[in-house]
């Protein structure tokens, strides 16, 4: 029988469905079983995922988390497969709805910086008129 030794932080958060600050915290708080190989406090992990399965089954968590890490131990390959499938999926067109969203605002801002140009030049234009149509009036009335 082989030993599945999870190398990081990131490794471990992804075996248990959760993420890294999550099991980060669980360490510290609920003594997840993680090694240091280097003995130091802030050094990098490793965790053997059969230390990680007996410490699940053991630790009491508040009823909603009891589930949901008792379904990732049953969850079945081809689920977990169509699972990640959906997933790739979704984060594709997330990414497309971002660039169409990024396109978007450029071009509104493109737009309202051209509609205050436009306006600044018709303000230009009143102020210029005005101007003029001042030293008509005040040409006319010395004649």
């Amino acid at each position: 029988m082989s030993v599945r030794v999870l190398n990081s932080w990131k490794e471990i958060a992804s075996y248990l469905n959760r993420g890294v600050r999550t099991v980060q915290r669980w360490e510290r708080d609920l003594n997840l079983p993680v090694r240091r190989p280097r003995g130091r406090s802030r050094s990098a992990v490793i965790a053997i995922a059969d230390d990680l399965d007996a410490w699940v089954k053991r630790t009491p968590l508040p009823d909603d988390n009891i589930e949901t890490v008792r379904a990732i131990h049953t969850v079945s390959a081809p689920e977990l497969k169509e699972a990640r499938k959906r997933l790739r999926s979704m984060t594709e067109q997330l990414r497309l709805r971002t660039n169409e969203l990024r396109m978007n605002v450029k071009l509104t801002h493109e737009l309202t910086e051209d509609m205050v140009e436009r306006r600044t030049q018709l303000a230009k234009q009143r102020h210029f008129r005005a101007d003029v149509t001042q030293q008509d009036a005040a040409s006319s009335s010395s004649d």
